[in-house]
């Protein structure tokens, strides 16, 4: 459940944000605490927002803690303005009310990713060095990326290999088109929803 506090302070931050009314609402978190090899390259996260943005007119939100708004402020600054930044601003006891406003989420595999399944938004995650079978969320509104190397899944913090291919050789566009499928299939499920994000899946 999110509690009342924490979904006030969501609504607040996005009518700060310039986000509010009903419109698809796209969260990102690029950072992730177990370690760099399990981060999709920013200027990907950029990219992603830019195509978002042009070909879907979809608005797009970039969290992170606050060790994180540096990453997301240089997501933000590639995005060329069509992501808020708001990475350190909310808290894990708001996290959840953030995370329920949105229509699609998404991730590596990060704890964010995990919370916003739980509060029934629907998520794209990105899998490189960690395994999809042991950690991905489940269900129809859940999709995963993930490239399968000689090496996947290795579970280290930083790639030995010095080329962090299993994430880097993910596009832009299979991502874009991921959450493109994920938001029809919610609104075809929910026509009476006027936000996508929260709604029981």
């Amino acid at each position: 459940p999110v509690p009342a506090a924490a979904a006030a302070f969501a609504d607040q931050l996005l009518r700060e944000a310039g986000l509010g009314g009903s419109a698809p609402i796209v969260g990102i978190h690029p950072g992730a605490f177990y370690g760099d090899a399990k981060t999709w390259p920013p200027q990907l996260f950029s990219e992603l927002i830019r195509k978002l943005a042009r070909e879907d007119d979809l608005r797009t939100l970039v969290m992170g803690g606050p060790g994180e708004a540096a990453l997301a402020a240089e997501i933000c600054a590639g995005a060329e303005g069509a992501a808020v930044n708001v990475a350190g601003r909310d808290s894990l006891s708001t996290l959840p009310g953030v995370l329920s406003r949105l229509s699609v989420f998404v991730s590596g595999d990060t704890g964010p990713l995990h919370v916003a399944s739980l509060v029934g938004v629907p998520t794209v995650s990105l899998f490189g060095p960690t395994d999809p079978l042991r950690t991905a969320p489940r269900g129809p509104h859940h999709s995963t990326i993930r490239r399968v190397l000689d090496c996947s899944p290795c579970f280290a913090r930083t790639c030995p290999l010095g080329h962090h291919r299993c994430m880097a050789d993910i596009s832009p566009e299979e991502v874009a088109g991921e959450v493109r499928g994920l938001i029809r299939m919610v609104r075809k499920a929910a026509p009476s929803e006027s936000r996508m994000g929260g709604s029981p899946l």
